[in-house]
């Protein structure tokens, strides 16, 4: 079905593909999957949000006028102003509550957070850190394992961000460019690097015994799935949810919108208004 775009998100992941600015063994991974000298799809942006203009005569799942929301997974393409894609990707229709502005907001963190999040069992009991907190996948992350029954929740992030992560639910909030982040005491029995950028020294020492490492910024490619979208979903009809954007930009205004990701400056995401 073809879709008409209203509006998506500008993510870290664009911003890798763009610059190739990932660790060494990824360049090769990248370019091997990717496009050797340049992108297979030079087009950029996976979560979308906007209304189906056109189906085809055997599509009972969508009807034309309907709001959806996606992710085109380990495809591109959303930097434009129509996309076609097939009913049974990752695509659902968008809750009557929900604009297109806050719906581009929630795929990208919000599947990533669940497919590594999803590699542990849960435990409310269990204590767990969510470094990286402040961004598309470490907010959504926060909200996912709160959803989960988490009690004991620690969010490091720079300390101007401490507030709206506390209001997303983060039980205590650490800067991690402060002493207390350093000296921080606590023992866990997973911690969960959003940022892939958590010394290596910190996670030896800050695991119980047995205690679990998840990082995006690993060798674990995310496989999305359509499920993981739908659960978060019904979380936001329940009001257990919410979207979170950090800024909002017009289509013209796409390089100043990688501008500003590039600043590293940014909460959660940042939204593109076709």
């Amino acid at each position: 079905m073809r879709i008409k775009l209203k509006a998506i998100s500008v993510n870290s992941g664009d911003a890798r593909l763009r610059s190739l600015n990932v660790p060494g063994p990824f360049k090769l991974i990248m370019r091997l999957s990717m496009g050797w000298k340049r992108l297979k799809q030079p087009i950029l942006g996976v979560a979308y949000a906007g209304v189906v203009e056109a189906i085809t005569s055997d599509n009972r799942d969508f009807q034309i006028g309907d709001r959806v929301i996606g992710h085109l997974g380990l495809k591109t393409g959303t930097y434009s102003e129509k996309i076609v894609v097939d009913i049974d990707s990752i695509v659902s229709k968008m809750p009557n509550t929900l604009t297109y502005n806050d719906a581009a907001a929630i795929p990208f963190g919000g599947i990533t957070a669940q497919y590594f999040l999803k590699k542990v069992s849960v435990n409310p009991n269990h204590q767990v850190m969510v470094y990286g907190a402040a961004g598309a996948v470490g907010s959504m992350a926060i909200q996912i394992l709160k959803n989960q029954g988490y009690h004991s929740v620690t969010a490091v992030a720079k300390e101007h961000h401490h507030g709206f992560l506390q209001q997303l639910g983060a039980d205590r909030t650490l800067d991690y460019r402060q002493n207390e982040f350093k000296q921080d005491t606590e023992q866990y029995d997973f911690i969960f690097d959003a940022v892939g950028k958590l010394p290596k020294e910190f996670k030896k020492t800050k695991l119980k015994a047995n205690g679990k490492f998840l990082t995006v910024g690993g060798f674990d490619i995310v496989k999305e799935k359509k499920e993981d979208l739908e659960e978060l979903l019904t979380w936001y009809r329940d009001g257990k949810l919410q979207a979170v954007i950090d800024s909002e930009f017009s289509f013209s205004e796409m390089v100043a919108a990688h501008q500003h990701l590039d600043t590293q400056t940014k909460r959660a995401s940042i939204v593109v208004i076709l």
